[in-house]
């Protein structure tokens, strides 16, 4: 497949139209989303799953077969994990399955990275010792984190307060009245001062690579995601599904075309005149319904498509500014720091 037949990802999160980045560790954070494990060989992570009663077994799956299958792919133990269950061993997953913990938290005295895993449709948990449990271990410098409905639990724990976290999107306004303090966003998934959060689902995928590409590198999550027949692998910055879409038919037609011409970009000229309306009219639109303008939306466009590259093809980062319209690779990278907050070579 040709660079320019690549599949564009998904548009970014509304709310944060700039293309000027506002969280400047936003780079760090990502590759830095599990807590290695301490010694001179190669990097290792140790991984507690704890499930809540009601938890998506997607989520599960999705964690177990990445870990598991990077292990085999790299032939040696880069990830280790245990199963936890709140009070009981056996955890009902939400489809009704149940599943065999191999401990129960009581019984965890410390840990390096903790995710606690649980559906959108069952309550909180009474459970004081779940919440002291993470409280202590964040102190002593654990990452802990949820996938899916988890978010809202920490939240109520207010273990979010002050931080950003990825939400589902169908959940994510009811989070946001019901917590204030907490900046939940319409992403995959996020880390912020040690917690990190996952939207769950098919982005739980996302975050499993994310993970390997800190402890393996990027050829080594590419090989993984190629066993899973994966050929996307969005991250932190990317939106979820449809939602992210443009608003609008006159947008919409937009970022059609614009997705067509990242080789050779168009002018917003050309884009209005393609649509069959002036180019005031096309402006007013982008104002309107994406609260940015067609220049702003068409580098983002170019942008996500070169980080898409940088992830999933072996071309240099001189082929890839080419394909994704930039004259020149000073160019490129500017934009790319400026939107990204790190440079395109950290993204290989």
């Amino acid at each position: 497949m040709s660079l320019s037949q690549h599949t564009a990802l998904d548009t970014l999160d509304r709310d944060q139209v700039a293309i000027d980045r506002t969280a400047a560790g936003h780079s760090a954070a990502q590759h830095h989303l599990l807590k290695l494990k301490d010694g001179a060989g190669p990097s290792t992570a140790m991984l507690d799953l704890i499930l809540v009663p009601g938890f998506d077994l997607h989520d599960l799956s999705a964690l177990l077969d990445i870990l598991y299958l990077t292990n085999r792919i790299m032939a040696r133990p880069v990830f280790s994990w245990r199963v936890i269950g709140l009070q009981q061993m056996a955890v009902r997953a939400s489809g009704g399955l149940t599943v065999g913990a191999t401990y129960r938290l009581q019984e965890i005295a410390d840990c390096d990275n903790a995710l606690l895993l649980a559906g959108f449709d069952r309550p909180r948990p009474a459970d004081w010792f779940l919440e002291s449990w993470l409280r202590r271990q964040l102190f002593h410098g654990a990452h802990i984190g949820t996938v899916g409905g988890g978010a809202a639990l920490l939240a109520e724990m207010e273990l979010l307060q002050d931080r950003s976290c990825a939400a589902h999107w169908a959940y994510i306004d009811d989070f946001r009245a019901k917590h204030r303090g907490v900046d939940f966003r319409d992403h995959i998934y996020r880390a912020d001062q040690g917690i990190i959060t996952c939207s769950g689902g098919c982005g739980t995928t996302d975050l499993a690579l994310a993970c390997v590409r800190q402890l393996c590198g990027t050829e080594a999550m590419r090989r993984v995601a190629d066993q899973l027949n994966r050929c996307i692998i969005r991250d932190d910055y990317d939106s979820q599904g449809n939602v992210s879409e443009p608003r609008h038919s006159i947008t919409g037609q937009a970022a059609g075309i614009m997705r067509q011409h990242i080789e050779q970009p168009l002018s917003p000229a050309e884009i209005a005149a393609r649509i069959g309306i002036n180019l005031r009219r096309l402006q007013r639109a982008f104002r309107q319904y994406e609260k940015t303008t067609p220049t702003q939306f068409y580098m983002r466009e170019r942008l996500l498509r070169a980080r898409s590259l940088l992830r999933q093809s072996p071309a240099s980062i001189s082929e890839i500014a080419r394909a994704c319209g930039f004259a020149s690779i000073s160019d490129f990278a500017h934009n790319y720091q400026r939107m990204f907050g790190c440079r395109p070579s950290s993204d290989r």
